[in-house]
């Protein structure tokens, strides 16, 4: 039998929860026992979608990296955009989607500091569209604190 990662950790945070926070004697260690427990609990949540939040997210700023480089930007950045383009994760371990992420954001974010200087509709279009992500990502990263 292959364990179920959000199961047991739901399991080990009832136990934390219910059986060993009340057995404490100290506040202190009780608190740190249900935190423990929360935490157990916003892992597994993140566990469960880590792999789905990271492939939509890479996909959505490869896109915005791809309408970026049709703006007259600096060639230096036209090309750190192409030979980022060119790259992909290695895997769907999340180590690896993690890695593209970040490199990934950290084009974005050049990008975006240089549409902001400039001038015409299209650059705002693009503006906005990094803006919108960058709110997207937000959401996906929040965790239900109501099943914590």
């Amino acid at each position: 039998m292959t364990p179920d990662v959000p199961t047991v950790l739901a399991g080990l945070s009832h136990t934390f929860l219910f059986e060993l926070a009340p057995e404490l004697r100290s506040p202190h260690a009780q608190q740190s026992a249900r935190l423990g427990a929360i935490l157990l609990l916003m892992v597994a949540q993140e566990f469960d979608r880590a792999a789905e939040r990271l492939t939509e997210e890479n996909r959505a700023v490869e896109e915005l990296l791809r309408e970026g480089r049709r703006l007259p930007l600096e060639p230096s950045l036209c090309e750190e955009i192409e030979a980022t383009l060119r790259g992909f994760a290695s895997s769907l371990r999340v180590s690896d989607l993690r890695r593209r992420n970040r490199e990934l954001r950290g084009v974005l974010l050049r990008l975006h500091e240089a549409v902001e200087l400039l001038e015409g509709s299209e650059a705002r279009e693009v503006e906005e569209k990094i803006w919108e992500e960058l709110r997207r990502s937000v959401e996906r990263r929040r965790l239900d604190l109501e099943a914590a």
